[in-house]
């Protein structure tokens, strides 16, 4: 990369600008601007894995980001919602820089670029379980959040004014600490320079991911062509440390939180025989949960008898949400009342040894109880509860 053919790109850019200052129609003159910035210095000097465009940004919950100037995305594995030339919609986790463009900037203009950064920066997102480099390697993806950042062909705002300026806007609006880096090409004394912000703890090292304790600073540069090379190569640097490999969104998850297709697909029982299942940290045998299944139709039905109700309830532990019938700790409460009876566990050990055939004393009596209890359930809001934790598990008839 040639610097002076950065320095060269700014010069055309400001010859370009001040053609654009002839159109009298704002949005249009905007969107030249907003061309130029692309066109004349983005598209030329970025890696080709890299895309620009307008547009707004569509997390997994369904929020939307405010408009977006131009979007530095991903190329490679991102999805697009919408690709027309004046607005694509895109995902947060393809998203690697957001950058506003003024024609002129004054206060409220870099507060607005603040609160834009802020819609980006609280984005949900979803990243997959694994990315695949080759087939049987594959590396747990990460995301370094996007530069949020602006760029302003002239500033009522002196450049270094612009830090105190900042903390202003940030004592006004926690949010606003996104914005991490402001390019200005000329200021109202006709210097050039940017916004940048340093960490709390190391004053001497810029960062492109600020958060609410980093410190806003400025950086006065000799020409506009020297500003525009900082932040071209501040972007670069915040490119670089998003990784060679990115995963882009988990396209999955955000079908399931648009309820397309997620939780409505079935597996025929047959499917699962001898299978199992990890289901919270637990591998659950499908044949047992295809059995408590075929129960549960059963005691529906009103045909469950004893031995199948005993069963049954040996096999209810295996269900999400029930392994609470395995603590000792657990009891039996109606309406917030313990009940006088042994723990769920003691029934279940009872059970379990009874269709074992190494029953102990006292398990025919137990298991008899259990027997009483369970069918007369009906009309009765019981649960099986831990106090200490409060997890538990209703009973219905």
């Amino acid at each position: 990369m040639n610097i002076a053919t950065i320095r060269s790109a700014a010069r055309k850019m400001l010859i370009d600008f001040e053609e654009t200052r002839g159109i009298e129609h704002n949005p249009t003159k905007g969107r030249a601007r907003e061309y130029l910035v692309v066109e004349s210095f983005l598209r030329p000097y970025l890696p080709g894995r890299y895309s620009v465009g307008s547009g707004l940004i569509i997390d997994l919950l369904g929020e939307e980001s405010r408009q977006q100037d131009l979007m530095i995305y991903d190329a490679w594995s991102s999805p697009l919602l919408r690709d027309f030339e004046s607005e694509k919609i895109i995902f947060p986790e393809s998203l690697f820089a957001a950058i506003e463009v003024k024609s002129s900037m004054a206060k409220r203009d870099l507060h607005d670029m603040a609160r834009k950064s802020a819609s980006v920066a609280s984005m949900t997102t979803a990243l997959p379980e694994a990315i695949t480099i080759t087939p049987g390697l594959t590396v747990t993806p990460s995301r370094v959040p996007p530069l949020c950042a602006g760029l302003a062909f002239s500033s009522s705002i002196v450049v270094s004014d612009l830090p105190l300026t900042m903390r202003e806007i940030r004592n006004d609006d926690a949010s606003a600490s996104a914005l991490a880096l402001v390019c200005v090409l000329s200021d109202k004394e006709g210097k050039a320079g940017l916004l940048v912000h340093v960490e709390e703890a190391r004053l001497e090292r810029v960062t492109t991911t600020p958060n609410a304790a980093s410190r806003p600073a400025h950086i006065p540069c000799e020409s506009a062509g020297d500003a525009l090379l900082f932040f071209y190569l501040a972007l670069m640097s915040h490119l670089a440390a998003s990784g060679p490999i990115v995963s882009g969104p988990n396209l999955l998850a955000y079908a399931q939180a648009a309820g397309v297709g997620w939780p409505k697909h079935h597996v025929a029982p047959e499917e699962l025989q001898g299978g199992s299942a990890e289901i919270e940290g637990r591998t659950i045998s499908m044949d047992r949960i295809g059995r408590l299944r075929q129960l549960l139709v059963e005691r529906q039905q009103g045909t469950l008898s004893d031995e199948g109700i005993l069963e049954f309830y040996s096999l209810v532990p295996e269900a999400p949400g029930a392994e609470v019938l395995r603590d000792p700790n657990a009891i039996f409460a109606e309406d917030g009342r313990p009940l006088d009876l042994p723990t769920p566990r003691t029934f279940l050990d009872a059970v379990v040894r009874h269709q074992e055939g190494r029953a102990a004393p006292g398990d025919a009596l137990l298991v008899s109880q259990l027997l009483a209890f369970i069918k007369g359930l009906q009309g009765r809001n019981i649960i099986i509860v831990n106090p200490s934790t409060g997890r538990n598990f209703g009973l219905r008839s």
